[in-house]
């Protein structure tokens, strides 16, 4: 069954994670398995997020298991766009060479808000340096090279929703909110 959970919906996954028929370390080990399989092909993510992730998912489990909902978002995988969005401790590139080893101290507000709503942030993902590109390939990472249907696409996936729109190639679909990826 986890294998088929990025092919849902969000909206169907929060219903899932609300009614427990999936846990939330189910559902985030799901979506990162596809990523790390996927992602070497289609560069949709500069930086995958196991760690925060699996620990966010199971902080949303022990909330369930004592009746309690984390917000609108409780266990909804969720990626991030490399650019202006910082999650402290994870790496943001803004897609750029010379700040390949940057990590904030802070978070942006926007995600703090998806954090406070239970998301599951899963990972960066690729866009152009500093968003001044028409592509999403730039000189700290490959091109995004996704759409639904990989294998019929050779271009580049365009623009600074490269890396969001080739998720579609990893999880089946994204739902945008922002710059972020709600991945189900």
């Amino acid at each position: 069954m986890s294998d088929e959970l990025h092919f849902e919906s969000a909206v169907e996954l929060a219903r899932r994670l609300r009614e427990r028929e999936v846990s939330a370390v189910e559902v985030a080990d799901a979506f990162l398995r596809r990523i790390d399989s996927e992602n070497p092909r289609i560069n949709a993510f500069t930086t995958v997020t196991h760690d925060l992730a699996l620990k966010t998912a199971r902080r949303c489990d022990e909330a369930a298991a004592v009746g309690r909902s984390l917000g609108i978002l409780h266990g909804v995988p969720v990626a991030i766009k490399d650019l202006f969005d910082f999650r402290a401790g994870v790496r943001s590139t803004f897609g750029s060479l010379p700040l390949k080893d940057f990590v904030p101290n802070e978070t942006t507000l926007y995600v703090q808000r998806h954090e406070d709503a239970g998301a599951v942030i899963v990972g960066k993902t690729n866009a152009p340096a500093f968003g001044h590109k028409q592509t999403g390939s730039q000189p700290s990472y490959t091109a995004t090279t996704g759409t639904a249907e990989m294998s019929t696409n050779t271009h580049p996936a365009n623009g600074t929703a490269g890396g969001p729109r080739t998720c579609t190639s990893v999880t089946h679909r994204c739902q945008y909110g922002g710059s972020s990826a709600v991945l189900g």
